[in-house]
């Protein structure tokens, strides 16, 4: 499937010429974004793992 998507027709060199030619506030912008949303997602995990520690497992062997 990548290779139909990215090699094929060389479109991987169109997409990066693409991204790099990004002004570097949208980088940034862009940067931030994905670094906030890992957090979200590990805390989320974080989270999960602490309502899992809260069930008295007992209940269910």
């Amino acid at each position: 499937m990548n290779y139909f998507l990215f090699y094929k027709n060389k479109k991987w060199k169109k997409i990066i010429k693409e991204f790099d030619q990004l002004p570097q506030k949208t980088n940034r912008i862009g940067s931030v974004l994905v670094i906030l949303f890992l957090i979200l997602v590990m805390g989320n995990f974080g989270f999960t793992i602490y309502m899992l520690s809260q069930i008295d497992w007992s209940l269910y062997r």
